[in-house]
């Protein structure tokens, strides 16, 4: 079995994988191009991905919520992808209404909740939505999406919709903080920040995300760290080393042959791969990934 073999099981997930995909081209506004490809194989690697990530952070969220979700608030799901956490979550909380807002349109095949609404929008364009209207905004993993120029403003339009008291959540990788960081994983590691620069990202910012939050009047902010396994911990950790070595066979790919061109043959490429996975379950490595909340002050209405 090859190492790409491994990275997408040979069957669909669920219901929510019948998520149709009408463009495989990248979308791109006037402000910002998406840089991942957006292809059948994206999608179901997202779907497994969103899954992982409320495995390995134990919980679909941190803020202090759960109440105020039972009896029924309004939610925003930022940047939400095939929607994993929009559905999963409107459907433990009916008496909540969410919205998932993402650049890539979704599909009509996903047989939605009443409670659970989808719009087709760039979220670093002013959102459709009127000040004061969410109880709760969640977004996940866009630190490696986003340019890091866009996080000032896209934190304050969160703000200007969020209800006074309301509660931001982000949960954030940091790709180049690794935990016991061997030498080929080190090695593929500078070709993700070399991509990232290229398109302005700048991994650090999640480290980052407490002062941002700080700039926009959020209070209460709090910050729990956690370390992702790479190739060992089970099978969640076993998929979140594939997941992101992954990403060299198709995003990264060209850069990883700018920096080492014998790995343009993808044989060649694909054994060092399957090396870097052993060397992660090996080593025991770890990805840093920050899940931070914060509110938004009472008596502080956008209008």
């Amino acid at each position: 079995m090859t190492f790409m073999s491994r990275i997408l099981p040979p069957k669909r997930h669920t219901d929510i994988a019948k998520f149709a995909v009408s463009a495989t081209s990248s979308k791109e506004t006037s402000q910002h191009k998406y840089i991942f490809v957006n292809d059948k194989k994206e999608i179901e690697r997202l779907i497994k991905q969103a899954r992982v990530i409320n495995t390995l952070s134990g919980s679909y969220f941190d803020a202090p919520i759960h109440d105020q979700l039972e009896n029924g608030i309004t939610v925003l799901d930022s940047g939400c992808g095939p929607e994993v956490w929009t559905l999963e979550m409107s459907a433990k909380y009916p008496r909540s209404t969410f919205y998932g807002v993402d650049i890539n349109p979704a599909s009509d095949d996903i047989m939605r909740p009443n409670n659970c609404k989808f719009i087709t929008q760039n979220i670093l364009e002013p959102m459709p939505f009127p000040d004061d209207y969410f109880g709760f905004i969640h977004q996940q993993f866009l630190t490696a999406g986003i340019p890091s120029k866009n996080w000032p403003s896209l934190l304050a339009e969160m703000m200007r919709i969020l209800k006074p008291g309301g509660w931001i959540e982000l949960t954030e990788h940091i790709p180049i903080d690794i935990i016991n960081c061997g030498p080929k994983f080190a090695a593929l590691n500078k070709c993700i920040e070399d991509r990232a620069n290229e398109n302005g990202i700048r991994f650090s910012l999640g480290r980052e995300l407490e002062r941002h939050l700080l700039d926009i009047g959020a209070v209460d902010i709090a910050v729990r760290p956690m370390a992702f396994p790479m190739g060992h911990g089970g099978p969640n950790g076993e998929f979140w080393c594939e997941n992101i070595l992954g990403l060299f066979h198709g995003q990264y790919w060209r850069s990883v042959v700018k920096h080492y061109p014998g790995f343009e043959d993808h044989e060649t490429l694909d054994k060092y791969l399957s090396e870097t996975m052993e060397e992660c379950a090996r080593n025991k490595v770890s990805m840093v990934v920050y899940r931070y909340f914060a509110r938004k002050p009472f008596g502080t209405s956008s209008t």
